[in-house]
């Protein structure tokens, strides 16, 4: 559905996009696309979790990069990031929807937290 409102909406420069959540659901907000390059942010790279990758640029106006090599040991964050920022939280749900098993979760977390 957020494509098919979103087709509708850019032809006025706008877009819906997600802002926030609650209880575990999108909140989206109506925003005023700006002029310029359209396209997300898409520069936040994590160590490999093996041989490391080959990255190649490209596209510099957007950002857009291809691993060419090694992909298999890539992290790659797909999700929107919100308008409040990048959280540890996020990142923390984010692993835990991967296919291997979370090593990490919340509960860890919490506990490394209360220690440090």
């Amino acid at each position: 559905m957020l494509s098919i409102f979103n087709s509708i909406l850019i032809r006025d420069g706008y877009a819906l996009r997600e802002v926030s959540r609650i209880s575990a659901k999108p909140v989206y907000k109506g925003m005023k696309l700006k002029g310029g390059v359209q396209g997300n942010a898409k520069n936040l790279i994590f160590a490999a979790k093996g041989s490391k990758p080959e990255i190649v640029l490209i596209d510099s106006v957007n950002n857009d990069i291809q691993i060419v090599e090694n992909e298999e040991n890539c992290l790659v964050y797909s999700k929107p990031i919100l308008e409040r920022g990048l959280l540890w939280a996020d990142l923390i749900d984010w692993w835990s929807e991967q296919p291997q098993e979370a090593l990490l979760t919340r509960r860890h977390v919490s506990v490394g937290q209360r220690r440090g």
